[in-house]
């Protein structure tokens, strides 16, 4: 542009496909840590090493926080 070999008009146009498609690229990046995020939540870790001796709840039952009354969800031993 600055030796006047395209257009202003082109110049404008590649500058605006170059920051679409960047926006597409955020977003699909955002998308992808949601994701991810949400895989996080499928693990239950513990402070400490041992084997879970009961559950008591079901395999992919939607806990909510402060729902179990002070119930607890898993036992862990040693």
């Amino acid at each position: 542009m600055k030796k006047q070999a395209i257009s202003q008009q082109l110049a404008d146009q590649a500058s605006a496909d170059e920051a679409a498609k960047k926006a597409i690229m955020d977003a699909d990046e955002a998308n992808v840590n949601q994701l991810e995020a949400m895989e996080d939540y499928k693990n239950i870790v513990a402070p400490f090493d041992g084997i879970v001796t009961a559950r008591n709840t079901d395999i992919g039952a939607l806990i909510i926080a402060g729902s179990t009354a002070g119930l607890e969800l898993f036992e862990v031993s040693d």
